[in-house]
C-alpha cells in the first residue's frame, strides 16, 4: 500500500494499492521459524481495509463487510453504524465511496454470520419487508431465550440459517430441534434455509413462494389485515 501512484515500482509479484487518506497500522509477528526472509508485516486495521475493499467488491458483499464489522458478538464487533457513517464522511471523495454509501443504507448492526446477510438482502431484494436480525424470544414456560437469525415478529416469522459446522453435529441437532419445537408450540413459523438453497435458483424461487404463503397465514390466523 503506497499513498502515492509515483511510489509505484517493478517489483515482481507486487501489486500495489494507493491510499492517501489516514490509516492505522498494526505490525504482525511471524516468528522466527517461517522460513521467510522478514518476520513481521505490516497491516491496516479492518475498518480501513473494508473502507479499501468496496471498490473491489459486490455491492451486497459490501453489505456483508459492513454487518461483519458491526457484528453480535462484542469481542469481535470492530464499529458501530453511526461510526461507520462517521469514517467514509471523513474519507470524503474515494474509489469506492458511492458503494460504501449504498451499502451502508442497507447494513445492520448485530448479525452473526454472512450467510444471514446474504438471506436479508435476498429477501428484501424480492420486494418483501425488511426482517429484524437476531430477534430475542422468551419462553414464557422456562427461564429459556433465543435468538433468531432473521424474524418478522409482529407475524411470527423466524428464519434460521443451518450451517453445516454449527449445526451439523449431534449437539447442533439437539439444541436446534428443541429450539424449534418450543417456538412452534408458542406459535411461531420457523423456516430453515441453508446455503444451497441461495445458491439455486429453483431452490430461491421455491423458498420465496413458501415465505409468501406463510405470511398470508399468519396474517390470517393473527388476525392482520
Amino acid at each position: 500500500m503506497i499513498a502515492d501512484q509515483r511510489l509505484r515500482s517493478d517489483i515482481s509479484g507486487v501489486r500495489f494499492h494507493v491510499w492517501n487518506h489516514p490509516i492505522s497500522i498494526q505490525t504482525i509477528s511471524l516468528g522466527t521459524d517461517v522460513g521467510h526472509a522478514v518476520d513481521h508485516i505490516r497491516i491496516v486495521d479492518p475498518v480501513t481495509a473494508c473502507m479499501q475493499m468496496l471498490a473491489h467488491c459486490p455491492k451486497e458483499e459490501c453489505v456483508v463487510l459492513f454487518d461483519a464489522l458491526m457484528c453480535r458478538n462484542s469481542q469481535m464487533r470492530l464499529a458501530t453504524k453511526d461510526e461507520l457513517h462517521e469514517r467514509l464522511d471523513s474519507l470524503g471523495r474515494f474509489h469506492g465511496c458511492r458503494a460504501g454509501r449504498w451499502a451502508l443504507a442497507r447494513s445492520a448492526e448485530g448479525v452473526d454470520s454472512p450467510m444471514e446477510t446474504r438471506l436479508r438482502l435476498r429477501i428484501v431484494a424480492k420486494g418483501m419487508p425488511c426482517p429484524q436480525v437476531n430477534v430475542r424470544v422468551g419462553n414464557p414456560d422456562s427461564a429459556e431465550f433465543w435468538f433468531l437469525d432473521l424474524a418478522y415478529p409482529e407475524l411470527k416469522i423466524g428464519f434460521e440459517f443451518q450451517g453445516a459446522q454449527f449445526h451439523a453435529t449431534v449437539e447442533g441437532l439437539r439444541r436446534d430441534s428443541r429450539k424449534i419445537s418450543a417456538l412452534q408450540g408458542l406459535g411461531w413459523r420457523i423456516l430453515p434455509v441453508t446455503a444451497e438453497m441461495l445458491r439455486s435458483d429453483r431452490d430461491r424461487a421455491l423458498l420465496f413462494v413458501t415465505i409468501d404463503r406463510i405470511m398470508a397465514l399468519q396474517r390470517s390466523q393473527l388476525h392482520f389485515v
